[in-house]
């Protein structure tokens, strides 16, 4: 039940950030943490930097279509930064804040190479590398179902996607919160 709760949350992220809905996506935000094990406290702090990460990504999104790539450089810095906060707020690692924000961006130029590439990253340094079989099966349920999902805005079928993405996720770290994603 847990898991198809998170799916369904982490759905509304993406969603309510489509539908520019940024109080819903606040509220959220704020259930998905408390639903991966973190503290409600915690999890409204870190909403409110992971809130700041889209509407920069939308940011940075207008800066790419019009030119700039120097704007669009700074609000991929910014949003970095927002992500930093939120995982040093809730306790997590930061090394894959870098490849995350890579992914959002080649995601934004359509670079294909560079999604996969940097999903990769980001989940072996999520993950580690003890955890290979979980780190290429991340990789791959993000790539392949909820890009796909996610770009035709089938929101049941992204839902699901998510489900199979955190499953093995939470069966490799039981009795603790789960490692952040967006």
């Amino acid at each position: 039940m847990k898991l198809f709760q998170i799916g369904k949350l982490h759905s509304n992220l993406w969603r309510f950030h489509d539908e520019k809905k940024w109080p819903e996506l606040l509220a959220c935000c704020v259930s998905f943490l408390v639903i991966l094990g973190f503290p409600r406290k915690k999890a409204v702090g870190a909403s409110r930097h992971v809130l700041k990460t889209f509407q920069y990504a939308d940011l940075a999104r207008n800066c790419q279509l019009s030119g700039d790539s120097t704007r669009e450089d700074y609000y991929y810095s910014k949003i970095k930064n927002e992500f930093v906060s939120a995982h040093n707020l809730l306790g997590q690692e930061t090394a894959s804040v870098q490849f995350r924000v890579g992914w959002i961006r080649a995601y934004r130029h359509s670079n294909l190479f560079s999604i996969l590439l940097n999903l990769l990253l980001e989940h072996y340094f999520k993950f580690g590398l003890f955890r290979p079989i979980l780190v290429a099966r991340s990789t791959f349920t993000m790539f392949f179902e909820i890009r796909l999902a996610h770009r035709n805005h089938n929101w049941q079928k992204l839902s699901r996607a998510f489900f199979n993405y955190w499953s093995p996720i939470s069966s490799s770290f039981p009795n603790q919160p789960l490692p952040l994603q967006f």
